[in-house]
């Protein structure tokens, strides 16, 4: 096993600042292919992995209001 190998199954997970205390959060962590995003309430569902490009701009699309409002 090399360090990048424990790197990957040793991800550090976390939450935004502005995370809410209902428990209805996501967690991210960064791989070494990308972007890695999980449930925080349920931390050993299936992971999502995004490559950097996308998830760059899936956050510029949510910084520019591009989903529009929720509620």
């Amino acid at each position: 096993m090399t360090s990048a190998d424990t790197w990957e199954r040793r991800p550090t997970w976390r939450k935004s600042r502005y995370s809410i205390a209902n428990g209805e959060c996501v967690e991210v962590a960064v791989a070494h292919d990308g972007i890695m995003v999980r449930d925080s309430a349920s931390p050993t569902s299936p992971v999502i992995r995004y490559t950097a490009w996308a998830w760059t701009n899936f956050l510029i699309a949510a910084k520019t209001g591009q989903f529009g409002e929720s509620g």
